[in-house]
């Protein structure tokens, strides 16, 4: 039976939480961070993210700092910048949900004497502590997991975004309008990084004219790039299409 925290974690001081890929994956994430918070509560918390998912975690109150890993541009030169501030903060322990070569590489070669990590890893012979990665489980009860070397807790799946009063009380009144002619607002994200996971046009436009029958406001949210896909959905001038215009977490506080 594990104790609630091991005996050898007591003076972990200093922890980082790897996350460099989309920005769904780092919402994942945020259950993580809660949990670390729980069992570390008098410890930094840092995590590590790309330049286009950071402003997703901005006034997360489980976390210290967010170091950017802006690795589109050059991602030489991006990492060994973050390897220089790996090194600086020294940090006691980090835990990888996402599985990058580059980043294993990096929390390695900056000597964290403690990476969690899945098993199932290509680049796990260069954690110190492998976690079976769960089949047939939630993704969050995966990640999770990587606390189960050192606790046997359990800990709520819920994901948490920290929109402020200011984003909140605009998002309210850009739905003021629409909710006065419609029972129910859904919003709507058509968008994808990967175009694999994307619903396809035509199918996202059947959608859409159903619910503006049923008498459903409709609102689109998404990337500036993702402004005419949504262009092309909307059923009509009623429906309000933001992609483009607001933070990822302003779009949090529309939902």
């Amino acid at each position: 039976m594990k104790k609630n925290v091991n005996d050898d974690l007591k003076n972990i001081k200093k922890i980082l939480v790897v996350q460099t890929a989309f920005i769904g994956d780092v919402i994942l994430v945020t259950p993580l961070l809660r949990a670390l918070n729980d069992l570390f509560p008098n410890s930094q918390i840092d995590i590590m993210v790309t330049l286009q998912t950071s402003n997703i975690l901005n006034n997360n109150p489980n976390i210290n700092s967010i170091i950017i890993f802006d690795k589109k541009k050059n991602k030489l030169k991006a990492s060994l910048k973050v390897l220089r501030q790996l090194k600086l903060i020294k940090y006691d322990i980090v835990f990888t949900p996402h599985s990058s070569i580059t980043t294993a590489i990096l929390i390695f070669l900056a000597g964290i004497p403690i990476r969690v990590g899945f098993d199932r890893w290509s680049a796990r012979w260069l954690l110190t502590h492998k976690v079976k990665h769960l089949a047939n489980v939630h993704k969050i009860k995966k990640i999770l997991n990587l606390l189960s070397p050192f606790t046997d807790r359990e800990y709520s799946m819920q994901t948490e975004l920290f929109p402020t009063k200011e984003m909140i009380e605009n998002a309210l009144s850009i739905v003021g309008d629409l909710k006065l002619n419609s029972k129910k607002l859904i919003a709507l994200a058509p968008g994808s990084n990967w175009f694999t996971k994307r619903w396809p046009k035509e199918y996202y436009k059947q959608l859409a004219e159903k619910l503006n029958k049923l008498n459903f406001g409709l609102i689109f949210i998404g990337s500036k790039d993702e402004e005419n896909l949504c262009e092309e959905i909307k059923p009509d001038e009623k429906s309000i299409n933001l992609a483009g215009k607001l933070s990822l977490l302003e779009s949090a506080a529309i939902v």
